[in-house]
């Protein structure tokens, strides 16, 4: 992200290019530390605590 942007990038042309939506390209063009944002993306739900059970039950 951060070469292409020193390379003269748009912030579209990145997402395009990324196959990011051009808020989160933005987001991450503006971050210092990339990894941080990518820590976000691990969530807990409610259904976490039935995840064994129900993919048991699937299988």
């Amino acid at each position: 992200m951060q070469d292409l942007l020193a390379q003269g990038w748009t912030i579209s042309a990145i997402g395009r290019e990324l196959g990011l939506a051009r808020p989160t390209a933005r987001r991450y063009a503006r971050c210092e530390n990339p990894e941080a944002l990518a820590d976000r993306a691990i969530r807990t739900t409610r259904l976490d605590t039935w995840r064994p059970y129900l993919i048991n039950r699937w299988n």
